[in-house]
């Protein structure tokens, strides 16, 4: 994780760049109360885990095959991170990250059926690699959580 302090952008707080050049952007509006935007929990995720969140996701290989990085506050997946109760978190597949941060926000397949979940040979893997627990993957792959 990089040690310096986020720089505020109207966009929001950016973190980075660390050692490989990877920056990313917690974006305000996921923040703020904007409608129809995911809000973090600021109380279970100020900025500085968001970041760290996105960190363990990207440096543990949380990889989707389709370029989307997953994240959850801890290994079992048991901490809110949401405002309206999520506890998983996507950081959508960044299609230019030397020109553009990454960014992300909860995702709860309870609040919204539709929103696209890790293919199930990408939760097997992350259980075989003890990055999930297999409840976990479980809880994902029939959209329960």
């Amino acid at each position: 994780m990089s040690s310096a302090p986020p720089r505020r952008t109207p966009d929001g707080w950016e973190f980075g760049p660390d050692a490989n050049g990877t920056r990313y952007l917690c974006i305000a509006y996921h923040r703020d109360g904007t409608p129809g935007k995911a809000q973090w929990n600021a109380a279970n995720v100020p900025i500085h885990r968001e970041y760290g969140i996105f960190r363990d996701a990207h440096t543990r290989g949380r990889l989707s095959t389709g370029g989307d990085y997953w994240g959850v506050g801890d290994d079992d997946g048991g901490l809110v991170l949401g405002t309206r109760g999520e506890r998983v978190c996507k950081f959508p597949r960044n299609g230019n990250p030397a020109a553009v941060p990454w960014h992300g926000y909860p995702v709860s397949w309870k609040v919204k059926p539709k929103t696209p979940r890790p293919d199930k040979s990408d939760l097997n893997q992350w259980v075989q690699q003890k990055l999930i627990t297999e409840t976990l993957a479980l809880d994902i792959f029939r959209r329960r959580i």
